[in-house]
């Protein structure tokens, strides 16, 4: 009896060596794969906006041109984020601001935000796709002389993307003179171009959210976490902005 009550003893002290070793690497282990499946859901590719961006102005969709420019809705909270407006207040001032904005651009106005060349650039007939150049320079006045200039990423802060314009269509298709840094042969008209879109981490993002995203040592780590599985990517809208560079690598382009 004794010896039983010994083998009872000993099979209760193994389990809580086994309970207090076990615990505790769960609870470790669920924490970094909660952290790592928000990563995942807010540090969306950046890329992704890129090309939703421009897709987004392709297809004249309104709502999320004015979501996904810097020149726009983005700019418009960074304002409000610094002054103090309630929630209805703000809700309002994005439907009237959205409202203002997409009369102009029904109109095709010429107005500063009116993102006319960004319309002219991307007419409904272009064929959009992401490319990876091994280079990118573009020729730009710096201080009065022209420099042949190159983009460098800042993680997790500014990326820049290069996205292929194909047009079919030379009636549709723009000129070169579309090209801030083009100052001969503007009248030809683009056959395809490869252009550089600035994604940059939206300016209102903080706090913990901010904290996350900036860990980017948890990719070392994810593949031992289901991110994919069980996390959903965000809207890029709600992590990048984006913008068109119209300083374009005179390499990249063919005419008619």
């Amino acid at each position: 009896m004794r010896k039983q009550n010994n083998d009872c003893g000993d099979n209760m002290s193994t389990k809580k060596v086994i309970l207090l070793i076990v615990v505790p690497i769960i609870v470790i282990y669920s924490g970094f794969a909660s952290i790592a499946i928000l990563r995942f859901h807010w540090n969306t590719p950046p890329e992704h906006i890129a090309l939703a961006y421009l897709t987004a102005i392709k297809n004249r969709d309104t709502q999320n041109i004015y979501s996904y420019s810097k020149k726009l809705r983005p700019n418009l909270e960074n304002m409000m984020n610094k002054s103090d407006v309630s929630d209805e207040q703000r809700q309002q001032l994005l439907k009237d601001d959205f409202a203002r904005w997409k009369q102009d651009f029904d109109k095709k106005s010429k107005k500063a935000d009116n993102l006319h060349k960004e319309q002219l650039l991307l007419p409904p007939q272009v064929q959009i796709m992401v490319a990876t150049p091994e280079e990118y320079k573009a020729e730009t006045l710096v201080d009065g002389d022209v420099s042949l200039i190159s983009y460098e990423d800042i993680p997790l802060e500014v990326y820049n993307r290069y996205i292929q314009l194909d047009y079919t269509l030379s009636s549709a298709a723009p000129t070169m003179g579309i090209f801030e840094n083009i100052r001969k042969s503007k009248n030809k008209r683009i056959k395809s171009v490869v252009v550089r879109v600035e994604v940059r981490r939206r300016p209102d993002i903080g706090g913990f959210k901010a904290m996350i995203i900036d860990w980017d040592w948890i990719e070392d780590i994810d593949i031992i976490f289901p991110c994919k599985m069980f996390g959903r990517e965000e809207n890029p809208y709600h992590t990048w902005i984006a913008d068109i560079g119209f300083e374009v690598d005179k390499i990249s382009l063919k005419t008619f």
